[in-house]
């Protein structure tokens, strides 16, 4: 499974933001991993950058041992867009 398959809407369209002054941008290409926060149950807690932006999001996926595995890709992956975040594979357990 790819880190895409983990949400209905991609790129993160249902993730909880804060912090944007200006419209979200609709292509995966646009938006950068800035870095991970934290982890907290099924909750992965990150920055992302667009522009000259950076918004803090929280993104639920199924379970918090997922969680843990999305919060390794994003950590490895820092300064990628989202397109290709979204391409890498979730390893299996």
């Amino acid at each position: 499974m790819k880190v895409k398959d983990l949400f209905p809407k991609w790129p993160l369209a249902d993730v909880c933001g804060s912090g944007s002054s200006g419209p979200y941008p609709t292509n995966a290409h646009e938006v950068t991993i800035a870095n991970v926060l934290s982890v907290l149950e099924n909750n992965v807690f990150s920055n992302f950058g667009h522009g000259n932006e950076t918004v803090r999001y929280g993104i639920g996926v199924p379970n918090g041992a997922t969680a843990e595995k999305v919060a390794a890709i994003l950590k490895d992956h820092a300064g990628e867009n989202l397109f290709t975040i979204g391409e890498i594979e979730v390893p299996s357990d």
